[in-house]
């Protein structure tokens, strides 16, 4: 394939755009599914007189 092929015509600014958007985007997702994990650590298993 050429270069000229290859090259796109993305500024670079929409690049870094896209980028930071999705960093935040699965950092907060990340820190939900942290805290999901830290809450039913705290809750600990359920009992079996709990399950009915």
């Amino acid at each position: 394939m050429p270069v000229s092929a290859a090259v796109s015509q993305i500024s670079a600014g929409s690049v870094i755009t896209t980028f930071i958007l999705f960093a935040v985007l699965f950092t907060a997702l990340l820190v939900a599914e942290i805290s999901i994990m830290l809450k039913q650590i705290r809750l600990g298993p359920k009992h079996k007189e709990d399950i009915k």
